[in-house]
């Protein structure tokens, strides 16, 4: 009859507080899924689809942080830096102006594009909020409160425009000095009304983003 060393027949321990950790994980796992499904968010029959779904709101919620910040960035850099360079070098009218109007020009046809693509992006988020049943109303006025740098332009700041360029067409016909042109108040002016229309994109992003970590 065969015979074995009781050391060899030992059976091993289980580690008690390792085994309930890991079981209690698994029920929080479990948990915290139900609660999803149960929720909407991920309905069972569409999970997978609908985790992408999720993955790509997110991506358009920062995507649109992001370029109401690049925007707002990019316009008060005219004012801290390109317009200060201007006036600093330009020794004519007719230079000073035509340094500000293809600054202008450069200007117009990127910036509003920004504008109307975070509009867009903000108008998305919103609406999948609120067909979520979730807050979305942050989202739109954040959509909005950039895309006001259209109209702002139109009520507050055509004027000086319309002023500069026809300062512009006659210093090309007629020289006149810096002071004597009144260009360098205008264009001075122009930058205070500029940067107070960069405020409005960062006004838009502080709203997306207010919405975005308050769980809207």
């Amino acid at each position: 009859m065969l015979s074995f060393p009781l050391t060899n027949t030992s059976t091993p321990r289980l580690n008690l507080p390792i085994v309930l950790t890991q079981l209690l994980l698994f029920v929080l796992s479990i948990k915290r899924w139900d609660l999803i499904l149960n929720n909407g968010i991920v309905p069972p029959n569409q999970t997978l689809p609908k985790m992408m779904s999720m993955v790509s709101s997110v991506c358009v919620q920062a995507t649109g942080l992001l370029t109401g910040a690049f925007l707002s960035g990019a316009m008060m850099s005219l004012c801290f830096v390109a317009v200060p360079v201007i006036l600093d070098t330009a020794t004519e009218t007719s230079q000073l102006l035509g340094q500000w109007s293809r600054m202008y020009h450069y200007g117009h046809q990127i910036m509003p594009t920004i504008a109307v693509c975070t509009l867009l992006l903000h108008g998305y988020t919103s609406l999948r909020k609120n067909a979520t049943k979730r807050p979305w109303a942050l989202f739109a006025l954040a959509g909005l409160t950039t895309v006001s740098i259209a109209p702002f332009t139109w009520i507050f700041m055509a004027p000086t425009n319309n002023e500069l360029f026809r300062l512009e067409e006659e210093s090309l016909a007629t020289p006149l000095g810096l002071e004597d042109s009144g260009a360098r108040a205008l264009v001075v002016k122009w930058t205070w009304l500029h940067f107070t229309r960069s405020l409005l994109p960062l006004a838009g992003t502080v709203f997306g983003t207010v919405a975005t970590f308050s769980g809207a």
